[in-house]
């Protein structure tokens, strides 16, 4: 696959008929042993039947190189599923969760580190790499559009939130706001006080002393711009000095599912 990530002991049950994916269901064996599964699978909710394909995996960050090309991430127990369209012209909407993850040399994310001169954070992003306990996020995608939602990442060193869109393919634009708490473990604690959580560190991801951030322009060469002001923010009013995403519009999808956490 992509990145020289490979997989043995595969198995494949596979079927499609004139109209659709009827069945989907992989196995195979990744490094170290790892198991990954990817599966079709049949739901059902209020608004009818669902369909989605999930990948279960330890290895999230293998899964991520040798498909879509992200070589930043290494490690990562976790799934990610995408929900199909039931209609044409809906979007495909997903959730990605994962656990004990390592992010090493992310050029987009050393750059608002740098922007908000927390240069330990970027030594340590270019050197061993920084751990995250934990990361969620939800997606959709459509007309070649990514849009991502309520996505965040935590570790001991950082939380970092983010929320936007971009453009696949050559020349594609990107844009994207969120915060970075340094220190996050001890930033966080006031999180879950009643009230004075949601007011002091504003959502999950985020602490009571965090940067506010936003990347715009073609994903070969985006600006950054942090706010050093929001620092200084409580959580609530910290969203409100953030500049909004610019979203391009896509067509209407059913919600994604409320993660486990």
């Amino acid at each position: 696959m992509r990145n020289d990530i490979e997989y043995r002991a595969a198995a494949l049950d596979f079927r499609w008929d004139a109209d659709d994916l009827q069945l989907l269901d992989f196995s195979a064996i990744g490094r170290g042993g790892a198991p990954l599964r990817v599966a079709l699978s049949h739901g059902g909710d209020e608004d009818g039947p669902s369909r989605f394909i999930e990948a279960r995996t330890s290895v999230m960050g293998d899964l991520l190189a040798g498909v879509f090309d992200v070589s930043s991430i290494s490690g990562g127990e976790g799934s990610m599923r995408v929900h199909l369209p039931e209609e044409d012209g809906h979007a495909m909407t997903g959730v990605i969760e994962a656990r004990d993850l390592q992010v090493v040399e992310a050029p987009l994310l050393a750059r608002i580190f740098s922007a908000g001169s927390l240069d330990g954070l970027s030594n340590l992003l270019g050197g061993k790499g920084i751990d995250f306990s934990y990361a969620y996020g939800e997606f959709d995608f459509a007309d070649s559009v990514v849009s991502i939602r309520n996505a965040r990442a935590t570790g001991s060193s950082v939380g970092i939130t983010a929320e936007g869109g971009l453009a696949t393919g050559e020349g594609g634009e990107i844009s994207l706001v969120g915060a970075v708490a340094p220190v996050y473990q001890l930033n966080s604690a006031l999180a879950n006080a009643p009230i004075i959580g949601d007011i002091l560190v504003g959502r999950k991801g985020e602490g009571v002393l965090a940067l506010s951030y936003a990347v715009s322009g073609e994903t070969d060469s985006p600006s950054v711009f942090v706010n050093p002001l929001s620092a200084l923010t409580p959580g609530v009013f910290r969203q409100l000095m953030q500049p909004p995403a610019i979203r391009q519009e896509a067509p209407a999808a059913p919600e994604p599912p409320t993660p486990e956490e």
